[in-house]
């Protein structure tokens, strides 16, 4: 089975917020070489009550599709 390659990562990568919307960001390349950064997210939002109880999710407009 061959060795999965070492990744280096993008000093960019990280976790960022806003307006209760948690972006995971994963810039990464195989180390020691110039090919081209790739980049991988997960979105994480945060749920709000109801005044009912229940649940929803708040998408900001930004992060709404066209």
């Amino acid at each position: 089975m061959a060795k999965k390659p070492k990744l280096e990562h993008s000093e960019l990568s990280g976790e960022y917020t806003e307006d209760g919307v948690t972006v995971l960001v994963d810039i990464f390349r195989p180390a020691g070489t110039q090919e081209d950064w790739k980049c991988s997210a997960q979105i994480r939002m945060a749920r709000r009550a109801r005044s009912d109880g229940s649940r929803n999710v708040a998408i900001p407009s930004s992060l709404k599709p066209l």
